[in-house]
């Protein structure tokens, strides 16, 4: 797993240096992440799977990077039958 670490943390900085020569802003891992959940959810992945595919133990963990959607907590809404 540091092995595999250690590449994604090379390639991400060989790519960062890339955009900026590009013009464009720096960019933070972090960040990345945090939108990929929030695509993965607008796009209808259920929590579950969104947990799964980021290996996260608990959804409290989770919560850190999802953003509030009043979109996203309708639909919720629906489909648990509140409104």
């Amino acid at each position: 797993a540091v092995r595999d670490d250690n590449r994604l943390g090379k390639d991400f900085r060989r790519l960062n240096d890339k955009v900026v020569a590009a013009g464009g802003r720096r960019l933070i891992l972090r960040q990345l992440r945090h939108s990929a959940i929030n695509h993965a959810l607008d796009c209808g992945a259920t929590m579950e799977g969104v947990k799964s595919a980021t290996a996260h133990a608990s959804d409290r963990t989770l919560q850190i990077y999802v953003r509030r959607s009043a979109k996203r907590a309708a639909k919720v809404q629906q489909l648990r039958g509140i409104i």
